[in-house]
């Protein structure tokens, strides 16, 4: 004769057990956003002062902030890290062509990217867009009001529109013109604390 076992599972006691971890792991993930978030506004700060003063995003200020970032990616796990990592990646792809034209700087390019480290792709777009939009806003004023930001434009367009009907880049690339730079730092961080704030 064959015995058959069965077994029951209380619901309740098994609720008791499973909704304090599942709390646990939202609050562990709610603090590391909150980490990451922080450290970000931190750097984007710093970045944006250096270059307000100086022209210039100095590595000290960047390389570290994107390791950090790809940290606490890999500690959400292998799959978050392969994200940021391809999307930093495509920001880097995108935004180059531009430091080479002369539009932005190289600090603004890993500016960028240090974004692609920290945001997810929804935040990631808005805040760059932003960050775009009130440049775009700030370069018009600049052109309007600067002649030799008006030749550099002029030059740039000439430029991009060879390229386009030759498909190719060519060696009389436009020379850069600190006046005409784009500094995109206080864009990304007020960008940022736009969208950390619930407003975008």
């Amino acid at each position: 004769m064959k015995r058959v076992f069965t077994f029951r599972v209380d619901k309740k006691l098994l609720s008791v057990i499973i909704e304090p971890c599942q709390e646990d792991r939202s609050k562990n993930l709610t603090g590391r956003y909150e980490i990451k978030m922080e450290l970000l506004i931190g750097i984007l700060i710093v970045a944006a002062f250096m270059d307000m003063r100086h022209y210039k995003i100095p590595n000290w200020c960047i390389a570290p902030g994107m390791a950090a970032g790809l940290f606490l990616s890999w500690q959400q796990g292998a799959e978050v890290l392969l994200v940021v990592l391809v999307q930093t990646a495509l920001i880097f792809a995108v935004f180059y062509p531009f430091y080479l034209m002369g539009g932005i700087g190289a600090g603004d390019v890993k500016l960028f990217m240090l974004l692609g480290c920290y945001l997810e792709q929804h935040k990631l777009m808005v805040c760059i867009g932003i960050a775009m939009m009130l440049a775009g806003a700030a370069a018009l004023v600049r052109i309007i009001c600067s002649k030799e930001c008006r030749q550099h434009v002029k030059e740039v367009l000439c430029y991009v529109y060879k390229m386009l009907r030759t498909g190719a880049m060519t060696d009389d690339m436009p020379l850069k013109s600190r006046a005409a730079v784009i500094r995109l730092a206080v864009p990304v961080l007020c960008s940022t604390l736009l969208c950390m704030g619930g407003v975008l």
